[in-house]
């Protein structure tokens, strides 16, 4: 676990730098990262990842991601397992896969208007063979209710080259990566990635049937809610503020113009 620990502390910007750098222009250039609300409805909808391999006496954890509508924390969330807490496989050697928000964790529960979730690929165990071992992480939306209008994607945040868009309709999607050397496992963590949901729409953000349920257009719903939520400010590790698009931690003028760019777009 301290190992865990320390590897994602000395990475642990990079999604911070990520956002800062990339939201506003992904959103312009139609990607909408800063609409990445996750999966929306009141009831939990999940997303299973696997850190996967075909080589023998290797144990593979699968991760879950979950979205609330109400009642979820950003942070710490009493529906997050911590992946301490999952019974032992029966192998000495582990390819893990796991989000560490505030601890290392096989299931991440999130609010819906979450900008996403950092997952990472680590691998603890004996020595790698010669030419290392096959690996990939597959990818598995377990139920769509609530992605009507929305994407699944997932960014590479060791090389912003690779983008992943998610089918949604329960299939497996395989996200292929080199072979996993002894090399790489010594970096500790060998992948850093970045789950979001964006609207199809950069700007829809809600609608009349209530927060966060989407309906596939920019119009006066998505104003409203930054008008509601105006000049409100949101301190580090807290929820984000509904109406607060750019993820900068207030709603103010930037929401706006996000909005008002794609303003009529739609069905």
């Amino acid at each position: 676990m301290e190992k865990i620990v320390k590897s994602v502390k000395k990475i642990g910007k990079n999604i911070l730098d990520f956002c800062k750098h990339n939201s506003k222009g992904l959103v312009f250039m139609g990607v909408g990262l800063s609409m990445g609300y996750l999966i929306n409805t009141t009831n939990a909808e999940r997303i299973m990842l696997k850190n996967s391999t075909t080589a023998s006496n290797i144990n593979k954890n699968n991760f879950y991601v979950e979205t609330y509508l109400d009642d979820a924390n950003e942070m710490e969330d009493n529906r997050d397992i911590p992946l301490e807490d999952v019974p032992p496989g029966p192998y000495p050697n582990d390819l893990m896969i796991y989000s560490f928000p505030y601890d290392v964790l096989e299931t991440d529960a999130r609010p819906w208007n979450t900008p996403g979730i950092e997952f990472f690929l680590e691998y603890d165990g004996s020595t790698l063979p010669s030419g290392g071992i096959n690996n990939s992480v597959k990818v598995k939306v377990l139920d769509s209710n609530g992605l009507e209008h929305r994407k699944v994607m997932i960014y590479d945040l060791f090389d912003s080259n690779n983008i992943y868009e998610i089918p949604k309709d329960g299939s497996i999607y395989n996200i292929p990566l080199p072979n996993l050397t002894q090399e790489m496992a010594d970096e500790e963590i060998y992948g850093d990635y970045f789950l979001a949901t964006p609207a199809l729409v950069p700007g829809d953000i809600t609608s009349s049937a209530g927060v966060g349920i989407l309906d596939g257009k920019s119009d006066i719903y998505d104003l409203e809610a930054v008008a509601d939520n105006w000049l409100n400010e949101t301190l580090e590790g807290e929820n984000y503020s509904w109406g607060d698009v750019t993820y900068d931690r207030i709603t103010n003028f930037q929401d706006y113009v996000v909005i008002s760019r794609s303003y009529g777009n739609g069905e």
